[in-house]
């Protein structure tokens, strides 16, 4: 019978998904809270709108920089952009 537990690396991954789903969620939250459009915010971030909608679709992983980047265009720290959802654990 195959094991059927998930390796330490599924799981990583798993969590991976779901920070990027949650940090999206996030960022379109603040995003539509200052009525700023998906590609108003690439614009004041100088990205490409479909960049932007990968972040909040939780397709993109932003790096540091443009996680300041974005944090500094929404008029919030970096630790309010990145205040999750309280499923996190």
């Amino acid at each position: 019978m195959p094991n059927q537990r998930k390796s330490r690396k599924d799981k990583t991954m798993s969590n991976n998904g779901n920070i990027l789903l949650e940090f999206g969620a996030r960022l379109k939250a603040l995003r539509v809270a200052r009525k700023i459009s998906q590609s108003e915010m690439a614009s004041r971030c100088e990205m490409d709108r479909s960049y932007v909608s990968g972040l909040e679709c939780g397709k993109r992983n932003p790096t540091l920089k443009v996680l300041e980047k974005l944090a500094f265009k929404l008029d919030v720290n970096l630790a309010q952009l990145l205040t999750l959802g309280s499923s996190r654990k």
